[in-house]
């Protein structure tokens, strides 16, 4: 999913991580806790990222 930075997120969910690529090709990463498996994701106005979690959970992750 794109954010207000001109950057894409993405769910790596077979290692528990998040990434970001920025319009400059810098991939940022971040783990999260075994067993979450991230698949869906969306962009708030507010520029922050929704998570939806295999786990059963919905995580904010603000951005900015």
């Amino acid at each position: 999913v794109a954010d207000q930075g001109d950057g894409v997120w993405v769910s790596l969910w077979e290692t528990d991580q998040l990434a970001r690529v920025s319009a400059d090709g810098e991939v940022t990463m971040i783990d999260l806790p075994a067993g979450s498996e991230p698949h869906g994701l969306a962009m708030a106005a507010d520029g922050a990222l929704w998570v939806a979690l295999e786990a059963g959970y919905v995580l904010r992750l603000p951005t900015s």
